[in-house]
């Protein structure tokens, strides 16, 4: 019996339905005129919250599969090759969703061509070029298992300088100075449960274990991070950080806050605290995807919320309304319709680029000899 993948078959063996997915939501996107629920109160939704969640998880992924030569963790040798090819189908599809946001190529281009050095965007995008041309760069070395420490550290500190970059921006919605460190959290953890969809069901426990307890660690910091940004912000009154908080814990948008926190978080957290099994088991595989899951919806709702502040005065909104934003069906069809088209990349890449080693072969001589 082929015991391959768990959340890998959903990539790997799904190539048509993906193909499918991505030309029906890229043609429903265009039936429909390419309309957004964004306005001039609103300036980031869905596409922007897509973007960075698939940016923390490809930088995620290229720490991940540089870790056997940084950090010496060679268990993950097997897996290194697939999580680079991951991660640069994430920055492609990340690169895809700024472009779908800022609406035309010609206006990222003017953006490229005339860059303002003190806009962290810039430097955002700087860092983005160089984890993608590095990722690149170390994709032969990793699929060929070979050693180059030298490139792994400077891919892992761009990787871990673009979370940062990232988190910065992101973090004037709020003013709790550990916001971005919960965001290289979420990078990490979002790249480790990836990593987990990649690897064999047969894989040894040896590599299913560390896994797992690194990924309950990671849930259990994003949790605490989820946590303290809104609650620590309650003490601020009447202002505009603490009518986002009020929104989130108690206001419209706090139940997609608490499902976030309860089934997309402490869900995943208990399975993976669990006393681990021999092999990697289903349960896993769809806890991975929950967590998958709850990183998209904390980039929504850290970004959405401030926006929607009443508390903040537009000129063509009463004080008292406040501007409001609803994801458009176009909006969905072309973000599930990226989302597609990183699998592909990736199932088409991996298919042409990686030859399969059963994992008992990668067991040690000793243990394979026993088994």
């Amino acid at each position: 019996m082929d015991t391959q993948r768990t959340g890998q078959g959903i990539l790997s063996g799904s190539s048509l339905a993906l193909l499918i997915l991505f030309a029906a939501g890229v043609l429903l996107w265009l039936v429909l005129g390419a309309a957004t629920g964004l306005g001039e109160t609103t300036a980031f939704g869905l596409y922007v919250a897509a973007f960075f969640a698939l940016m923390a998880a490809g930088a995620g992924l290229l720490i991940f599969s540089a870790l056997p030569d940084t950090l010496g963790f060679s268990a993950l040798q097997p897996l290194s090759g697939k999580a680079n090819l991951l991660a640069l189908a994430c920055l492609v599809g990340g690169g895809l969703f700024i472009l779908a946001d800022v609406g035309s190529p010609l206006t990222l281009w003017r953006m490229l061509t005339g860059p303002n050095v003190s806009s962290p965007f810039v430097w955002d995008l700087l860092f983005f070029a160089a984890a993608f041309v590095l990722g690149a760069a170390f994709l032969p070395v990793s699929l060929q298992k070979r050693e180059a420490k030298g490139l792994s550290w400077v891919l892992s500190l761009i990787c871990l300088a673009l979370l940062v970059v990232e988190g910065s921006i992101v973090a004037t919605v709020w003013s709790n100075p550990l916001f971005v460190a919960g965001f290289v959290v979420t990078g990490l953890l979002a790249g480790g449960a990836l990593l987990l969809w990649l690897a064999p069901t047969d894989s040894p426990p040896e590599l299913i274990r560390p896994l797992c307890t690194t990924l309950a660690s990671l849930i259990a910091a994003w949790l605490f991070f989820s946590l303290l940004d809104p609650l620590t912000a309650l003490f601020l009154g009447a202002t505009e950080v603490g009518e986002t908080a009020r929104l989130i814990l108690a206001g419209p948008y706090s139940p997609l806050f608490y499902v976030q926190i309860l089934i997309l978080g402490v869900l995943p957290l208990v399975q993976f605290a669990r006393k681990k099994e021999a092999g990697l088991t289903y349960g896993q595989g769809v806890a991975a995807g929950l967590v998958l899951l709850g990183v998209f919806v904390d980039k929504y709702i850290v970004l959405v919320p401030r926006q929607m502040n009443p508390a903040i005065a537009f000129p063509s909104t009463p004080f008292t309304a406040g501007p409001a934003y609803a994801a458009t069906v176009a909006e969905w069809s072309l973000t599930i319709a990226l989302l597609a088209l990183v699998g592909l990349l990736y199932t088409l890449a991996a298919r042409t680029m990686i030859r399969e080693v059963p994992a008992a072969a990668q067991l040690p001589f000793e243990q394979r000899r026993v088994a």
